[in-house]
């Protein structure tokens, strides 16, 4: 059991969600309370399937879930002509936050926080094509 390769592989599998240590401490935790035997292809699944959940229960899609960008560390905004605001909401997305919690944050409606998610995902779909 080589908790570092784990790490690892659950960067990648999670496509560098700032969470991905937290999944495999959870995962650790759930095999450690069975008794029975695994292998790393089980804690590979059981990792996946812990960031899909997570997902699920936050319902939100971020820009960097693309196979393209990896996290938002390592995103030029200015490639994708995003105003200051689209930049902010674009990290506030990728650091978890739910829209409604940066509608709440900025003081505006949780519509307008969507309408500009939509207009972030049509500006970087439209530079990445």
């Amino acid at each position: 059991m080589n908790i570092e390769n784990w790490y690892k592989r659950a960067f990648v599998i999670t496509k560098g969600d700032p969470l991905y240590k937290d999944y495999v401490h959870d995962v650790y935790i759930k095999i450690q309370r069975k008794a029975e035997p695994f292998n790393d292809s089980y804690i590979y699944l059981a990792i996946h399937n812990r960031w899909l959940d997570e997902k699920r229960r936050i319902k939100t899609v971020c820009i960097t879930e693309a196979p393209y960008l990896l996290s938002y560390d390592k995103v030029d905004f200015n490639d994708y002509n995003l105003d200051e605001f689209e930049t902010e909401v674009s990290i506030s997305l990728n650091e978890g936050y739910r829209p409604k919690e940066i509608a709440k944050i900025c003081g505006k409606d949780t519509r307008y926080i969507w309408e500009v998610i939509r207009n972030i995902k049509s500006k970087v779909k439209k530079e990445c094509s």
